[in-house]
């Protein structure tokens, strides 16, 4: 369960809302465009409610309202430059159909089979014990000791998103870490094939 909910909150938190800024610029957006654009929007939302507020739940508040206010703004704007929600939303439609799904299911089965092969490394552990401390509340614990007098550095920006993304979902952050790299994977290759594809002009070749 705790999975399905972390996969609807990325598609609202940053799919959807990076699509509908990205459709801003009037030409064709592609879902690889939306999400990358909905990472940064989410980067941004978090750094700045990390710089106005110090508590876990209250960052992701605010970052969420800047998410969805952002949005309905978007909306607005396409609409009173002329589009039409039915119109916008066969465009999206549209984006998803475009997509490379059978590319994104051999890169999640391959992804998996990786996983499944190769126990959780140092960095994994350390990263997700850095996100348990986030939702302790714990806003910056930068550095962890891996023996005594050794210290490695850790990333407070990348742990604030994790946790504004999953925040108020049990387990989420476990889920939320492995998907949004799952999902950068996929989005990634799925532009750079997209590239490939319109420079070509051929499926085959892309």
């Amino acid at each position: 369960m705790a999975a399905t909910f972390v996969i609807v909150g990325l598609v609202f938190q940053i799919l959807l809302p990076g699509w509908l800024i990205a459709r801003l610029s009037g030409r064709k957006v592609s879902l690889c465009d939306g999400f990358a654009t909905g990472i940064l929007a989410v980067i941004f939302a978090t750094l700045v409610s990390a710089l106005t507020f110090s508590n876990i739940e209250t960052i992701s508040i605010a970052a969420r309202c800047f998410l969805a206010t952002v949005a309905v703004l978007a909306v607005w704007r396409l609409l009173r430059a002329g589009g039409r929600v039915s119109q916008e939303a066969q465009v999206f439609v549209r984006a998803i159909k475009e997509f490379p799904w059978l590319l994104s299911l051999v890169i999640v089965v391959a992804t998996a089979l990786f996983i499944l092969s190769h126990n959780l490394g140092f960095d994994d552990i350390a990263h997700l014990d850095y996100l348990s401390k986030i939702k302790g509340e714990v806003l910056f614990p930068v550095f962890i000791e891996v023996r005594e007098g050794w210290f490695v550095g850790r990333y407070p920006l990348f742990g604030l998103t994790m946790a504004v993304l999953s925040e108020g979902i049990p387990g989420g952050d476990f889920y939320t870490y492995y998907f949004i790299g799952l999902a950068t994977l996929i989005f990634l290759l799925a532009k750079i094939y997209d590239v490939v594809k319109a420079r070509s002009g051929s499926i085959r070749t892309a």
